[in-house]
């Protein structure tokens, strides 16, 4: 908790930057799912079974 308290001393609300991490979280995770495909990390798993053949792919 030393930094929280650092940007406290520095005029910043312990619930401000707590808020504005998780925000800065979400839009890194959006971007990340959004740019999965492009980046290659979807994958594709097939599985055969006794009369079928399924082919799926995550992230397309």
């Amino acid at each position: 908790m030393a930094l929280l308290e650092k940007l406290e001393k520095r005029g910043v609300p312990m619930r401000t930057a707590i808020g504005v991490l998780i925000v800065g979280l979400l839009i890194g995770a959006g971007i990340i799912y959004g740019a999965a495909p492009s980046i290659g990390l979807g994958g594709t798993t097939t599985v055969t079974g006794a009369t079928a053949t399924v082919t799926t792919t995550v992230g397309a």
